[in-house]
């Protein structure tokens, strides 16, 4: 009897870690997009471009959000084919030689985080309007300060 409480208690743990970071990364991607609005709001506000402003991510969940991004290999080839180029999930995954399955749940992670942004449509070969991305990150610096991880983003000017 004590065996089966203990399994379950087994289970329930990596169940409830799993949710909790799921919480906690859900509000780290609000706070990326929050971000991106203000920086892109305050640089039509006062007339920047924000091409060449670097912004410091202040943020702990969503620095670590962005490095866990550029962690995954097949992300990060994600993010570099979009990066200046709007293209469909088709085009992205052709030229990156992912296969379609794994490829399509990153894509599908990174617009959820934040890190692919819609940027028009395109008609494809069966005459449906397919969505285009493009990287929400033109540039990035990593840097370590007295033991704490400092990012710094430059957006993409859409």
């Amino acid at each position: 009897m004590d065996l089966d409480i203990d399994a379950n208690y087994k289970r329930e743990i990596p169940n409830y870690l799993e949710k909790s970071s799921f919480a906690t990364f859900a509000v780290a991607r609000v706070n990326l997009r929050e971000i991106r609005n203000e920086s892109i709001n305050s640089s039509k506000k006062y007339g920047n471009s924000i091409d060449y402003e670097w912004i410091n991510i202040k943020d702990q969940l969503v620095a670590e959000l962005i490095l866990k991004a550029f962690g995954d290999n097949d992300k990060k080839k994600i993010l570099d084919v979009a990066l200046g180029k709007s293209r469909t999930p088709v085009e992205i995954l052709d030229i990156c030689k992912i296969p379609p399955t794994s490829g399509y749940r990153k894509i599908k992670s990174l617009i959820q985080d934040g890190l692919l942004i819609p940027n028009g449509t395109c008609l494809a070969r069966s005459k449906k309007q397919v969505r285009q991305f493009i990287s929400a990150l033109e540039n990035i610096k990593i840097d370590i300060d007295k033991g704490k991880l400092v990012v710094k983003v430059r957006f993409t000017k859409i």
